[in-house]
């Protein structure tokens, strides 16, 4: 069985994608391996105990509680940066926006009071800021992998004309669909189905994730959103990216690679700090242990 990978950042928009596979019934799953999603017994799919909460993001969750999958391929999903196992895999780089993205992550989680603190606040894993993180991530997953292994994708064209690109990725990913199939995926992704089955999940479930998962934003929404405050926090590289995946861009696009470098040695110390607080937590854990014992 063949593995691509689908990565994209937070609020980019990839359960759509993600319900146009599972719906023509094309293998997804997220962890470390395909049982890490999925109970398998003879070739029948039904999702774990702790991954339902799958069925608020992807509407044909809701309505197929068993799946036979394709044997031939299958596809891992993750919100996660590059490391050396990927380089050789094909990877689909699914995009949208930055500036309409963060908003997105903003309405749905409603951690921040307002819009600018959050501009303003560290996000995971680095705690670098939310345009910065976004910049990196799309960096770094353009400058790993090499142009025959990468396919990018924009929310936007999805949105607007889902078809022509869609057959695109296919092509590259060696899938074999009908137009009739293509199709039928595009319409049961559609925001309306998926809004009813957030709805139908959030009444009897105990166990939801965010406020608001399916949230029907607007291509360019940032316009309206953004000042000259908020449109500060994409300057230098973010504007860059922007610029980079065709998107207008607002402010300077000027980035030197001491700016890499500074984001490197920030995310080098944040490892850092993982590692010291695991240790610390780690000796606390065997402390208490060690006098329970006595």
């Amino acid at each position: 069985m063949e593995d691509f990978l689908i990565t994209s950042y937070t609020g980019s928009g990839v359960a759509w994608l993600l319900n146009f596979f599972v719906e023509n019934n094309i293998l997804v799953y997220r962890g470390k391996d395909i049982e890490s999603t999925w109970k398998i017994k003879n070739n029948i799919y039904n999702l774990r105990d702790e991954q339902q909460v799958l069925k608020q993001w992807l509407p044909c969750l809701s309505e197929k509680e068993s799946i036979i999958f394709s044997e031939s391929i299958s596809i891992r999903w993750a919100h996660e940066f590059p490391d050396g196992k990927n380089s050789k895999q094909k990877t689909i780089l699914l995009v949208r926006d930055g500036r309409d993205c963060i908003y997105s992550q903003f309405k749905r989680e409603e951690k921040h009071l307002d819009f600018l603190g959050m501009l303003k606040s560290g996000v995971e894993p680095f705690n670098l800021k939310p345009a910065e993180t976004w910049a990196l991530h799309n960096y770094l997953w353009l400058k790993k992998i090499s142009k025959e292994k990468l396919f990018i994708i924009k929310f936007e064209d999805i949105k607007s004309d889902p078809f022509p690109v869609l057959k695109k990725m296919l092509n590259f990913l060696q899938i074999e669909l009908t137009d009739d199939q293509i199709f039928k995926g595009i319409e049961s992704s559609g925001f309306d189905r998926a809004k009813k089955a957030e709805e139908e999940y959030r009444q009897q479930a105990e166990v939801t994730q965010f406020k608001q998962v399916n949230r029907k934003g607007t291509v360019g929404e940032w316009k309206t959103i953004y000042g000259k405050k908020e449109l500060e926090f994409f300057e230098g590289l973010p504007n860059y990216i922007l610029k980079k995946l065709g998107y207008e861009v607002s402010g300077s696009i000027d980035y030197s690679s001491v700016d890499i470098i500074g984001f490197g040695i920030r995310v080098y110390l944040s490892k850092i700090k993982l590692l010291f607080v695991g240790i610390i937590n780690r000796l606390i854990y065997l402390s208490k242990k060690v006098i329970f014992i006595k």
